[in-house]
């Protein structure tokens, strides 16, 4: 079990780090990502995940709100250990995020403080598709990852307060001589 912050982005990136050719929810193309979904059924991830829901407590929410779709399997563990209720979203293809039906729609009114959970930060851009959903904006008091890549220089700061296990700037396009490499289990 990592220790501390650095014991425990070690932990991510050499069982989540990968070279990748994709583009990121801000619209940006990548040479690598961390897939922190990889570690849904890890113990010593799922015990990270616990240890990320102390930090949550500290808002006193009363529901959890997953950015879809990589950060459900924490909210679930999250809504278990913590007793609290999920409001329910879906992503779809193209990539606009929207309550999961009408009826999570019309629950939110039943609650006042939330916390969106992500699995990794980099520019806010899915938890901004959060905030601005009907309903959910002024209901949301914080918002929590269990890494965070993105540099405060490359992103406008949300209006929440943002907690997170870790944060190192991992930049988009690494270049072929980046220390990062070493944790990339593809050539």
């Amino acid at each position: 079990m990592p220790r501390n912050r650095a014991e425990t982005l070690d932990y991510f990136l050499v069982h989540c780090f990968d070279r990748a050719d994709k583009i990121f929810a801000s619209g940006r193309q990548a040479n690598n990502q961390v897939d922190l979904e990889l570690l849904a059924d890890d113990p010593v991830a799922h015990a990270l995940v616990r240890r990320l829901g102390t930090v949550i407590m500290d808002s006193q929410p009363d529901f959890l709100v997953a950015v879809p779709n990589g950060a459900r399997w924490m909210t679930r563990i999250l809504c278990r250990e913590l007793s609290l209720p999920e409001i329910m979203l879906s992503k779809d293809e193209h990539r606009d995020i929207s309550y999961a039906n009408e009826g999570e729609a019309a629950r939110i009114t039943e609650f006042d403080n939330g916390v969106i959970v992500e699995d990794l930060f980099n520019r806010y851009t899915n938890t901004r598709k959060v905030l601005a959903l009907p309903g959910m904006g002024e209901r949301i008091v914080g918002a929590c990852a269990l890494m965070d890549r993105g540099s405060p220089a490359d992103r406008e700061a949300l209006a929440i307060p943002t907690s997170v296990l870790v944060h190192t700037y991992i930049p988009e396009q690494l270049p072929p001589d980046s220390a990062y490499w070493k944790y990339a289990k593809t050539s």
